[in-house]
């Protein structure tokens, strides 16, 4: 059994169902424990490499603020709350677990991860803890770590070397795999166009894009002032923020694009199905988070060979090789950011070169095919029954 607890635009998600299709059935059959009946469910469903259960009344995120950010009494209210809401659908997953006879729990994502290590205690099953995000981590590295110490853990699966580091007691029991991209969405050339076409955009205007949610450690700010400071030098130049914008954060973006005066170059499209077909239209892709592990955007990037312009922080650069197959920046630094996506827009033959060389990266060191083994390898050294 996997539990995914995540938004249904996140990276993770996506990861999850990629590792589904590539599961060989003779040695994993996963049931996939959704907080909701979303578009991955249906997915699922249509593709037939999962079974689908979906865990009702699971909070798809967890509203406990870091325990720093709050004062004790109000996140003590806070975390016995959100502990409360999980107590009725994880008594339903564990009747789904002995009803299946489920062999090994894993749950994606910190929360998720948690989940898994719990249930797996009360049912005597090996869980194995599959971390995303522990960058960003509600919950925080020590409880991470008190999960991660639990006898049925037997695996903690990490997707950068910088993730294996926040986490140095559970060291025996970690495991780096890199997620990776599915070549085979890239087999066919992604010619580009959708952006343009939707948008009424020339041909030779240069477009430059931020993908992912809107959360403050993705730095969208900081990609709305760069985007200021470039299109002084580019005024041709058009800047897109790719994803769901909904929501306090977004709200403030886009108030500071009006505050810069650039909502005329700056468009903001909304939750995207076809990400491969958007990114394709981009010259430059920019990632200037505030912390990162691994996200999906660069592998899908450099998959499409695009340069990426991205933080120089925590996982990025064991994505974004510097000066060939991207740029890296200082973190927070718009004029950095503004700098380099210039200095890209100006070599077309860069670019080109740069994007070369990351589709040849992705081809030779990330494919999903070979993350899937390793999993699968993980998962099923957990349950030594299977074979």
């Amino acid at each position: 059994m996997i539990i995914d607890t995540s938004p249904v635009d996140s990276g993770g998600a996506q990861l999850l169902f990629r590792y589904a299709k590539y599961f060989d059935p003779a040695r994993v059959r996963p049931t996939m424990a959704l907080h909701e009946d979303n578009l991955w469910a249906e997915r699922y469903r249509a593709a037939g490499t999962a079974d689908v259960l979906i865990a009702h009344g699971m909070p798809p995120s967890s509203p406990i603020p870091p325990f720093h950010a709050a004062p004790l009494p109000q996140w003590l209210v806070q975390a016995s709350a959100f502990l409360g809401r999980l107590v009725a659908p994880c008594r339903r997953l564990l009747t789904e677990i002995e009803r299946r006879r489920i062999d090994v729990v894993l749950g994606l994502c910190d929360k998720s991860a948690c989940i898994a290590a719990a249930l797996g205690t009360l049912t005597g099953r090996p869980a194995v803890m599959h971390l995303v995000s522990t960058y960003d981590s509600r919950i925080g590295p020590a409880a991470l770590t008190a999960f991660g110490l639990l006898p049925a853990v037997r695996r903690v699966v990490v997707l950068s070397r910088f993730s294996a580091t926040q986490l140095p007691l559970l060291a025996r029991k970690m495991v780096t795999i890199y997620s990776g991209i599915d070549l085979d969405d890239f087999a066919s050339p992604h010619r580009g166009g959708a952006l343009r076409a939707a948008y009424d955009i020339p041909a030779d205007a240069p477009l430059v894009g931020i993908a992912g949610r809107f959360v403050d450690i993705k730095g969208m700010d900081v990609f709305a002032r760069a985007a200021a400071r470039a299109a002084v030098r580019r005024p041709r130049a058009r800047f897109f923020m790719l994803g769901d914008h909904t929501g306090p954060y977004g709200d403030s973006v886009r108030a500071l694009v009006r505050e810069l005066g650039i909502e005329d170059r700056v468009t903001f499209t909304g939750f995207v199905d076809d990400m491969h077909a958007a990114l394709a239209d981009l010259d430059v892709v920019v990632v200037p988070s505030r912390r990162e592990c691994a996200p999906l955007v660069v592998y899908e990037a450099m998959a499409l060979g695009k340069p990426v312009v991205a933080s120089d922080v925590h996982g990025l650069p064991e994505l974004v090789e510097r000066g060939r197959t991207g740029l890296l920046v200082p973190v927070e630094d718009d004029a950095a950011v503004a700098a380099a996506i210039v200095a890209l827009l100006e070599d077309p033959a860069r670019r080109r070169a740069m994007g070369e060389a990351a589709q040849r990266r992705i081809r030779e060191q990330f494919n999903v095919r070979h993350a899937t083994r390793a999993l699968e390898d993980v998962v099923c050294a957990a349950a030594p029954r299977i074979v």
